[in-house]
């Protein structure tokens, strides 16, 4: 890996709480669930190794990562955190955040701009409706008057 991926990827993992923590039970099968199923889901894993495992991390991080197929991008202290790059696949595929439907394969994009148009006749529908809704009390007033 590039060196510049390499410290985006640590630029990124900066911000991200510790998600996996390795105590004196030290790794087992659980740990590799664990560990996968995080990988998975964000492509970094940041872990963290307790004193009382007798492990460090520099060992914990190539065990893991050997086992899950990730890859090492550092470990520094009590801290390593792994990168596994995400599959592509139709589970995958990120959702519309306003509608909640899955995102068309081709070039259907919800960028910042498209998000703002959503909102905005979102805003122009609710303000219609709103003022629809505040003649209807007005006229039953006069009616009832």
């Amino acid at each position: 890996m590039l060196s510049k991926k390499r410290s985006t990827l640590r630029a990124k993992a900066s911000k991200l709480n510790t998600t996996l923590i390795i105590g004196k039970g030290g790794i087992d099968e659980g740990i590799y669930n664990q560990a996968a199923s995080i990988i998975n889901k964000r492509e970094i894993l940041k872990g963290k190794v307790l004193k009382s495992s007798m492990f460090d991390a520099g060992e914990a991080a190539r065990d893991i990562s050997k086992n899950i197929g990730a890859e090492v991008i550092c470990d520094i202290g009590n801290k390593f955190i792994l990168y596994k790059k995400r599959q592509k696949t139709a589970a995958n595929r990120t959702k519309d955040p306003i509608h909640g439907k899955a995102k068309r394969a081709k070039g259907l994009s919800f960028g910042k701009n498209s998000l703002n148009k959503h909102r905005n006749l979102k805003l122009k529908i609710r303000a219609k409706n709103k003022i629809n809704s505040t003649d209807k009390s007005r006229q039953e007033r006069r009616i009832n008057n």
